[in-house]
């Protein structure tokens, strides 16, 4: 009795063991600056359960301005008003990367990486683009 007791625990610990966990699926877009602006982005989207984590983060700010950044449809060259995501007051740090932001979004990963999208940045409570690249399938 004793010997099939430790027959089924070595079992049991051998497919324990034989159990990987699977790394989360990520992609990263870099977004670049527009008109000499300097400021960059760096938008890491990560698989999360049945939504993607966005992590965004602004490089090269030159003082502590605040940020927002949306996700539009459509591409770089021709993105249509309506964003569908939004990140608001996102802070930078001079010449740093800064903190950024984490945030789930309602979007699978399979459907982000796919997605239609266009990511712009501008200075809080304005409309001037500062950087703005593809994402999804948009991404070069």
């Amino acid at each position: 009795m004793q010997f099939k007791t430790t027959i089924t625990y070595l079992a049991i610990l051998m497919a324990m063991a034989s159990c990987k966990k699977e790394e989360a699926r990520s992609i990263i877009y870099t977004i670049n600056s527009v008109d000499s602006s300097g400021i960059y982005a760096r938008v890491k989207g990560t698989e999360h359960n049945n939504k993607t984590t966005i992590n965004i983060n602004l490089i090269n700010i030159k003082d502590f301005s605040s940020f927002d950044v949306h996700f539009h449809e459509g591409p770089p060259a021709s993105y249509k008003g309506y964003a569908p995501y939004t990140f608001h007051n996102i802070r930078g740090s001079q010449n740093i990367a800064s903190p950024g932001i984490e945030q789930d979004i309602e979007m699978k990963y399979d459907n982000f990486i796919q997605f239609d999208g266009t990511c712009v940045v501008h200075p809080s409570g304005q409309s001037n683009v500062i950087a703005k690249g593809g994402i999804g399938k948009n991404a070069q």
